[in-house]
């Protein structure tokens, strides 16, 4: 957008004369004047409580950055991708800042308490406020950085006037909000949530890490749901189906935190064993063959199963592993394969050394002569 473009579009032949008078007035501007020009016309449509005129200036406003952007840009000679991006970031700034200037409500007329006239005030300026809120909440992004909860908290304290105020705060003192822009505001929330961005671990971290109202708390709530479907339900009654032995509202912060610190150490050692199971079947079909010939693979063809330490006593102590040989499989075939399980269980318990006292059994049973061959070793610090 170079300079010898309009800044409106004006058509001379067609337009009235104060039209074309605000044209040839904006490009005689600098781009600076001309967002002052801008913001202290909106001020005034503002000061009137002209909603149309507002909702027109607030858009006239993009512009000028704009402008000034793709200037800058040319005037450098090389071409910058995120011109339009960094325009409209400072376009959502600047108007951001003037919404909690513009007037909140109006009067409209009169009243009585009793036999007291008082004055009647109800909303003002809805759809240029809601054209300011529908902008900023775009750059609330589903993680939970600094400036995504600075964004969620400016659209809630639209919402809700003060509630991220501090008690000894009058910021917000007096601010009015009507019903029908609450309604408007929390379409907007709808909206984004359904934008598809904010898959149902996002939402959940904002529903946990962020104080809110109810009602958009209803609406993050019912979001998740949506995105995650099925399998986030199923989830849900699962996890809470582990968890109601425990009974976490009832139990002390000190129970709570030795839980998730046991639950953290089970899923560690799960993890290392189930990489031993990977290793001993590997998946793909090329990994399979030759798992019948002795000596000719080390892929451990049988079922196998693990066994851990009970709690709290022998976990993290022991692990069995048993392979359960297919019918048809000879002896010979059978001790190679227990040979190899042994192999693998070597070369996986050298690279165990954090986890020391940790006995690793192995049992290979069944087959055409029902073998039954059994080992174990254990887990010892590597010597210097």
């Amino acid at each position: 957008m170079s300079d010898h473009q309009p800044f409106l579009k004006v058509e001379p032949s067609v337009a009235g004369y104060r039209d074309i008078l605000a044209q040839v007035f904006l490009e005689s501007l600098p781009e600076a004047e001309r967002i002052v020009t801008i913001e202290a016309s909106l001020r005034k449509a503002a000061e009137a409580h002209n909603d149309d005129a507002c909702l027109k200036l607030v858009e006239l406003l993009r512009y000028p950055y704009d402008r000034e952007e793709h200037a800058r840009a040319e005037a450098t000679d090389k071409h910058f991708p995120n011109v339009t991006e960094r325009a409209y970031l400072r376009w959502c700034e600047h108007i951001e800042r003037l919404y909690w200037q513009l007037p909140d409500k109006r009067r409209t007329g009169d009243g009585y308490i009793g036999d007291k006239r008082v004055d009647r005030f109800g909303p003002t300026l809805e759809k240029t406020k809601l054209k300011i809120l529908g902008v900023v909440i775009h750059g609330w992004m589903p993680e939970l950085t600094n400036e995504s909860r600075r964004i969620f908290r400016f659209v809630v304290n639209c919402y809700q006037p003060g509630f991220y105020a501090s008690p000894a705060s009058n910021a917000f003192e007096g601010k009015f909000i009507s019903r029908e822009q609450k309604e408007e505001i929390e379409k907007l929330f709808r909206g984004r949530m359904g934008a598809g961005s904010f898959g149902p671990d996002h939402i959940s971290q904002w529903l946990v890490e962020e104080e809110m109202p109810d009602k958009i708390r209803d609406i993050l709530i019912f979001a998740r749901a949506r995105s995650g479907g099925w399998e986030l339900a199923k989830r849900d009654i699962r996890n809470a189906e582990l968890l109601e032995p425990f009974d976490p509202d009832n139990r002390s912060p000190q129970a709570i935190n030795l839980f998730q610190a046991i639950s953290e150490k089970i899923k560690e050692f799960d993890q290392r064993a189930v990489g031993l199971l990977e290793a001993m079947q590997p998946s793909g079909y090329g990994n399979y063959w030759k798992s019948d010939q002795i000596g000719a693979s080390d892929y451990v063809r049988g079922t196998i199963s693990v066994t851990y330490g009970h709690l709290p006593t022998r976990f993290g102590e022991f692990l069995g592993v048993q392979v359960a040989l297919e019918d048809k499989c000879p002896e010979e075939l059978g001790r190679d394969i227990f040979g190899r399980a042994r192999r693998h269980i070597e070369a996986w318990i050298k690279d165990q050394n954090d986890w020391r006292g940790l006995l690793v059994s192995l049992t290979v049973r069944g087959g055409m002569s029902a073998l039954e061959l059994a080992c174990s070793t254990e887990v010892r610090p590597h010597k210097a």
